[in-house]
């Protein structure tokens, strides 16, 4: 395990065999996952690689199909098959085997997260109005029926569940997502957005707290800052994570591990 000596340094970690792009993806015990491909524009490969070894080696061994990798699961890795460039195939790779989940009949969808039981992510629905309300919550249960979790003419996106909630964000407008939660069902949903700020989402559950991050704008700059924190109950309890002594401006938090 590469050993930082500080939360300020990085480590370039070497590009697969015949690859020339890659991007750091996540890190399980001591092994570092990471996209990569051999031209520009090419789908990507996951690859995964430990400071013992020369070079990062391919996770799956696909020759026909493609494929998107979006994060880690217990044993694998969850996300979306790809066919050809009009279908994705909403799955989960875990000790050797590919699940593939119901698209309710759209062609195309992701798993967010797979926790062994539930599964989280979207499917995109043609024929609304705007580009942001295509894609729409899901939670694909033990059985693997499809829940969605809406709202109805809203863009949602689900990206965490621990078997009794999931969270993740609603898009009203353009561009303004709200962080939210629901508790298995549509009719369940609870808005985490603090009143305060411009957008949010909620990205993981770690015992009672949700995490996330919200932005926000300030007098001393013209754009929108991000901060990451938690909640631990509704939109009135939002914690930042950012220190309170310094000069801080934000930062995003995307996924947290016990």
């Amino acid at each position: 395990m590469i050993d930082f000596k500080s939360q300020w340094e990085f480590y370039v970690l070497p590009f697969p065999a015949r690859c020339s792009f890659s991007e750091g993806k996540w890190i399980v015990g001591d092994r570092y996952y990471i996209d990569a491909t051999g031209r520009l524009g090419a789908y990507p490969a996951l690859y995964s690689w430990d400071d013992e070894e020369k070079k990062p080696e391919p996770v799956l061994d696909i020759k026909a199909d493609k494929y998107s990798a979006h994060y880690a699961t217990r044993s694998g890795f969850c996300g979306a098959l790809l066919k050809g460039e009009t279908q994705s195939i909403p799955s989960v790779w875990e000790n050797g085997q590919t699940l593939q989940f119901d698209r309710g009949g759209h062609k195309m969808g992701i798993v967010h997260y797979y926790n062994g039981k539930q599964a989280v992510g979207t499917i995109r629905v043609p024929g609304e109005e705007s580009w942001n309300n295509n894609d729409k919550a899901v939670l694909w249960d033990a059985d693997g029926n499809i829940v969605w979790l809406g709202p109805e003419g809203q863009g949602s996106s689900a990206n965490f569940t621990n078997g009794q909630q999931q969270v993740g964000e609603i898009c009203e407008g353009t561009s303004r997502t709200k962080a939210c939660r629901w508790f298995g069902s549509a009719e369940t949903l609870q808005i985490l957005h603090p009143s305060q700020a411009l957008r949010s989402e909620a990205t993981k559950i770690v015992d009672d707290k949700i995490f996330g991050w919200v932005s926000h704008e300030t007098d001393d700059h013209p754009y929108e800052i991000e901060s990451p924190g938690y909640w631990c109950g509704d939109e009135n309890d939002w914690n930042s994570l950012l220190p309170v002594d310094g000069n801080w401006l934000g930062g995003t938090h995307q996924r947290c591990e016990q």
